[in-house]
């Protein structure tokens, strides 16, 4: 269980990083954003959305974004978030526990979470734009640039090497839907903004580290029996390999939809004519159903975490456009998910090609 909530807590990184309001880029104008994330927990909600121990994690992270103006009421986006980890240290009691218990020279420590993230394409639509609000859409589209392969981890944690975890996609899988942004303009500098991504994944076949421990622990049961039986360590190796391979398959996973919300009050203060601060609050709530798993829904799957994000941000419109941005994310109640205080930087530079 507390495998899958540390890909739900990667996953919900995308959500902390770039929800965004209902403007849209001037046309020809370019954003590349870069976003550092660090990530720290030690602890979940379960199932009665109480509060216990879990694994400690700290992980710093790299993500970033292009977005271009194509029309005055069109932005093309591609977003790459959570992106991937720079820095982890994991530890994990029920990991370590499974290690002894099938004699895999590792710990929960040597566990690395290379690999690549989901990429977001879309496009948001701006239809309305008057004094007192806007509303946008965009659809687009999740797509997976990773996955997991048990045989290699499995056979990292028998050699005693780092291994992963897990796939850095949140679901190996395609992800159709879109994002609605609506903006309530209440006056001149303050906003209140709404924003929802819905997600459908589509189905498929995949591997988990369950596998992965389960081909270790098999290759070690065959290789101390084909040792026991006289064979030499590298035809035993070999035997090893073949029974640990066969034990393995990829368990087929049909996915719920995947709900992010958010209301953030945003107030803009003008320092002078190139530069502004801007303070909001966001609060933001993000929820799943089950996960089917060879036809049958996996216990505790189904999972929600309400949290709050104050941040505040300085945008310089001179000669070189820029903005940066400090966000806070703190967990407020949840289910199923990793409890998470999230620090996210931003650097926005813009450029306009005409």
């Amino acid at each position: 269980m507390r495998k899958l909530l540390i890909s739900v807590l990667l996953a919900s990184l995308a959500f902390t990083a770039f929800a965004d309001d209902a403007k849209v880029l001037p046309s020809g104008v370019l954003r590349a954003t870069f976003a550092n994330i660090l990530i720290n927990s030690d602890s979940e909600y379960d199932k009665d959305g109480e509060k216990q121990d879990s694994n400690k994690l700290l992980f710093d992270n790299f993500g970033s974004a292009l977005e271009f103006g194509v029309t005055d009421i069109i932005t093309a986006a591609i977003q790459w978030a959570p992106g991937t980890m720079v820095y982890t240290d994991f530890e994990s009691a029920t990991l370590d526990a499974v290690f002894t218990a099938y004699s895999i020279p590792n710990s929960s420590k040597d566990a690395v979470f290379t690999g690549l993230s989901d990429l977001f394409a879309g496009a948001k639509i701006q239809v309305v734009n008057t004094s007192d609000m806007r509303f946008a859409f965009a659809p687009g589209a999740k797509i997976p640039l990773d996955s997991y392969d048990a045989a290699v981890e499995g056979q990292a944690m028998v050699d005693g090497d780092s291994y992963r975890v897990f796939s850095q996609s949140s679901t190996e899988s395609l992800g159709l839907g879109g994002r609605i942004y609506f903006d309530w303009q209440i006056t001149e500098d303050l906003f209140i903004n709404l924003y929802n991504q819905t997600i459908f994944y589509l189905a498929n076949d995949k591997y988990t580290k369950d596998d992965a421990v389960t081909y270790a622990a098999n290759y070690n049961g065959a290789y101390a029996a084909a040792i026991g039986g006289g064979a030499t360590p590298t035809v035993a190796a070999g035997i090893a390999e073949n029974t640990a391979t066969d034990a393995i398959s990829k368990s087929s996973f049909e996915y719920p939809i995947y709900l992010d919300f958010e209301i953030e009050p945003h107030y803009d203060l003008n320092l002078n004519k190139t530069a502004n601060l801007s303070f909001s609050v966001p609060v933001k709530y993000s929820m799943n159903g089950k996960v089917t798993v060879e036809g049958t829904e996996k216990d505790n799957s189904d999972a929600f975490l309400l949290s709050v994000n104050p941040g505040m941000s300085f945008f310089y419109m001179g000669g070189f456009p820029f903005e940066l941005t400090a966000n806070y994310d703190y967990p407020l109640a949840g289910k199923n998910s990793t409890t998470k205080s999230v620090f996210t930087f931003k650097l926005k530079l813009f450029y306009d090609f005409y």
